[in-house]
């Protein structure tokens, strides 16, 4: 038998993700009143809200985990910090912590 699906939480998934956007739009937009308050209050709520609800449908796997998700990143993670130190820039070292931008060699002129 088939779950029946609860559309309030795909409602509220699409709240969130136009969150998300304006979040990101608020970052390159002009000076307005309130804008590091909005900036501020979207950002405080929207990911652990992401978080939860991915949470409240996830089913843990722990081999799916590890070699789905574990290993592709240390893999990945290890070869970008390598490859972001051979290009020169000082600032990065090998972490799996914290993630970096790219370096302002490789980024590109908008």
């Amino acid at each position: 038998m088939r779950e029946v699906r609860e559309f309030q939480y795909d409602n509220l998934r699409c709240l969130l993700i136009a969150l998300v956007v304006l979040g990101h739009l608020l970052e390159i937009a002009g000076e307005f009143p309130h804008k590091e308050t909005l900036y501020t209050l979207i950002y405080s709520f929207h990911m652990p809200a992401f978080l939860f609800l991915s949470g409240m449908f996830a089913r843990f796997d722990r081999g799916k985990f590890i070699f789905g998700m574990a290993l592709p990143y240390l893999v990945l993670q290890t070869f970008y910090t390598s490859f972001v130190e051979k290009l020169g820039d000082s600032y990065v070292h090998m972490q799996f912590s914290t993630p970096h931008e790219m370096p302002s060699q490789l980024r590109m002129k908008i």
